[in-house]
């Protein structure tokens, strides 16, 4: 399986208030980081809150309302 190195990105979890910064390389490309990522459908933070994921939810159902 080959990964597209372009499209991938870092998602560091932790609950500290300062992160160690480390830079990740995937086929000599230097990875990216995100404060939120979408993993199987649901949005995870960086602190593993779920508050965008339901904020997301709760707006697509009062739209649909």
């Amino acid at each position: 399986m080959s990964l597209h190195s372009e499209k991938c990105s870092i998602l560091r979890v932790h609950r500290k208030r300062f992160s160690i910064l480390h830079n990740y390389n995937l086929k000599g490309h230097i990875l990216t980081s995100e404060e939120t990522a979408k993993y199987l459908g649901v949005e995870l933070t960086k602190d593993m809150s779920l508050k965008p994921h339901i904020q997301n939810v709760t707006r697509k159902g009062n739209s649909t309302l």
